[in-house]
């Protein structure tokens, strides 16, 4: 089994509570894409403070979601979250990142159905396709990793401490919840 593997099975849990927040938020309004932004912004920069390493492509990430923010007349939460106790993998907190652009086409399609014009002019951070390459890049290097050891330990453990880190981001900007996107 490769790192790419394991990573998909260990993190796969975290993953999913990650996903139930999104999943919550209506992105076609302000009530929605505010927190969605402001928790995108908290982990960028917790992960941008943390993790040396990162591609350039992930750092610049966090300008878009600060323009996102501002068009709709919002600013980041105050509150940072609070840093690892120890040094994150780069290559492990990638992986969580530049794994998200697969899911931002499914969000992305759903702000793009707002009718609202200041949400619309907040979709960079969802437009943007400069993780794609990166994507592609840490996937191929994952592949090429044992799943064994030392090292994959590391990257798990990283992995699954990025996806607390968003966790903990969305659990911030969503209480209280302003508004649930309505599923049925």
């Amino acid at each position: 089994m490769s790192l790419r593997l394991r990573l998909r099975d260990d993190t796969q849990d975290a993953h999913a509570r990650v996903d139930a927040f999104a999943a919550r938020l209506d992105l076609s309004t302000p009530h929605g894409m505010t927190p969605f932004l402001q928790a995108n912004e908290m982990a960028y920069a917790t992960c941008e403070e943390h993790v040396p390493g990162l591609p350039l492509e992930i750092v610049a990430r966090r300008a878009l979601l600060l323009q996102d923010l501002a068009a709709l007349g919002e600013r980041p939460l105050p509150a940072p979250l609070p840093g690892p106790a120890g040094a994150l993998d780069a290559l492990g907190v990638t992986y969580v990142i530049a794994g998200s652009h697969l899911g931002a086409r499914v969000l992305s399609r759903r702000w793009r159905q707002s009718d609202d014009a200041r949400v619309l002019a907040a979709g960079r951070f969802l437009s943007d396709t400069g993780l794609v390459n990166v994507w592609e890049r840490v996937r191929t290097r994952l592949e090429s990793l044992s799943d064994q050891g030392p090292q994959a330990d590391s990257v798990v453990a990283s992995a699954r401490h990025c996806f607390s880190l968003f966790e903990s981001a969305f659990s911030q900007a969503c209480n209280p919840l302003v508004e649930i996107h309505d599923r049925s």
